[in-house]
């Protein structure tokens, strides 16, 4: 029995318990359709993190709305669990639920196939080793978008340097009922595959419910953030043109960057501080040629801090699957030019671009990383 026959024997009271007892969610949520909700504890210690884990029984997929995008039961359990390798995994699951391998169809020797079936897998280039999720997204009926009220600019994102022109452009609107900004997310197509609400509701911001699919009634118009990359259609040209792209975590800062540079704005959003494999796929589609990786800032001004360090490792993580096909540089703020968790477009576009002119090549290895880490840190010691 294969892993797939695995994930069709459990129920979904099965990974509710898998989850909750297994893995230390405290307890589940379930959205509108049924689906259950759990806490994120695929890069949360057990009782942390927010309730963005859905599961979705229909592929039997879960889906990380804050970090780590679309993985099956064992994926899930290998990041929970910190599991080195993939058999792991799949003992753990097997363990848990007393499954008797041979009784329920396993050959013997079965385990050593799949564990060689694994090997040969870690041989591939990274987007072809993780099995990429069916990157088709069901059309929404964009006439669906008038029930949320008409284009707006709220005023707090023009404070926020996102003009009320690119708003329009990106068809915001304000959902008055529900406190929420209304966020139209896109296919490469200009299909309508998705609708986020950002909330103003001081309630749902402590409890971790900022950004959320929108509802209408008691529909949800989610879908999986991982299958497209928010900005691409409206950006597509200049992303062609020039063969490069900007690839920043929130919708935010895609709007903030075209009101700096309007029709030659190559900025994307992955929607979460990683990269998925359909995503990966998508810039290679593109023949984009050049990536530059700004993600929200998560280090401190020290270069030499335990903080800043396993931010720059997180980062690294992300992009050197990119370096294969690509060239890709990171851009850092070793200076505090942005707040905590800002992006490098929050401070206006003098800052951005003082920060994109020292952004860090980084090839299929740390190596060049940790030299221009080096090189930074020296000339800023020269200085003082």
């Amino acid at each position: 029995m294969d892993t797939s026959k695995v994930k069709q024997m459990l129920s979904i009271e099965d990974i509710i318990c898998l989850v909750t007892e297994g893995l230390g969610s405290n307890g589940n949520l379930w959205d509108a359709s049924g689906a259950p909700i759990f806490q994120t504890v695929c890069h949360n210690s057990p009782g942390y993190g927010s309730y963005k884990l859905y599961y979705y029984p229909d592929s039997q997929m879960f889906y990380c709305y804050t970090e780590c995008g679309s993985m099956d039961v064992f994926e899930l359990v290998q990041r929970a669990k910190g599991f080195d390798t993939f058999i792991e995994a799949y003992k753990y699951v097997i363990n848990f639920f007393h499954l008797d391998t041979k009784r329920r169809g396993f050959e013997e020797g079965a385990e050593k196939e799949l564990t060689g079936d694994w090997d040969i897998l870690n041989k591939y280039e990274f987007y072809q080793k993780v099995q990429k999720p069916d990157a088709t997204l069901p059309i929404l009926n964009s006439n669906i978008l008038e029930c949320f009220g008409p284009l707006a600019a709220p005023t707090e994102w023009k404070k926020d340097h996102i003009t009320a022109e690119t708003m329009r452009k990106f068809g915001i609107r304000i959902d008055m009922a529900n406190q929420k900004i209304i966020i139209p997310h896109y296919d490469m197509d200009g299909n309508l595959v998705g609708i986020r609400g950002r909330s103003y509701n001081i309630d749902d911001i402590l409890d971790g419910r900022k950004y959320m699919p929108a509802y209408l009634e008691k529909q949800c118009f989610k879908h999986p953030l991982g299958s497209c990359l928010y900005g691409l259609h409206e950006n597509l040209a200049a992303i062609k043109k020039h063969k490069k792209i900007m690839l920043v975590e929130s919708e935010k800062s895609v709007m903030q960057c075209y009101g700096y540079y309007g029709e030659n704005c190559f900025v994307a959003a992955t929607c979460g501080s990683s990269i998925s494999p359909v995503q990966i796929d998508l810039l290679l589609k593109l023949g984009v040629e050049e990536v530059i990786l700004a993600y929200d800032r998560e280090n401190d001004t020290n270069p030499e801090s335990e903080q800043t360090r396993e931010y720059e490792q997180k980062l690294l993580k992300v992009v050197l699957p990119l370096t294969k096909y690509m060239n890709v540089y990171i851009v850092m703020d070793y200076e505090g030019l942005l707040p905590p968790k800002g992006s490098p477009s929050d401070m206006g576009q003098g800052t951005l671009e003082k920060l994109m002119k020292k952004k860090i090549y980084i090839p299929s290895s740390e190596v060049n990383f940790k030299k221009e880490r080096i090189k930074w840190v020296s000339k800023k010691h020269d200085k003082t």
